[in-house]
């Protein structure tokens, strides 16, 4: 009836790695460019998800807030060629 954690896919091409890929993500605004920015995707799918509430193994979330505190959450990465 529950989950111990969630696993962030982030490799093999998916979404979140397109954005990480800097051989795919050939962006001009505030996603593309620098690793930071490729990288900003990711930390705000990983920030609407976390929750500071460490207390319980899922937390209601509200707005703003994630739903998962941040020892419950992987991400998934491959390395690029």
């Amino acid at each position: 009836t529950g989950f111990d954690g969630i696993e962030i896919h982030a490799a093999h091409g998916y979404l979140i790695d397109q954005f990480l890929n800097d051989g795919v993500n050939c962006r001009r605004d505030e996603y593309g460019r620098n690793a930071e920015n490729r990288c900003r995707f990711l930390k705000q799918v990983l920030e609407s998800i976390i929750t500071d509430d460490q207390s319980s193994s899922v937390s209601v979330g509200t707005a703003g807030q994630g739903i998962w505190p941040c020892h419950k959450v992987g991400v998934r990465l491959s390395p690029h060629d």
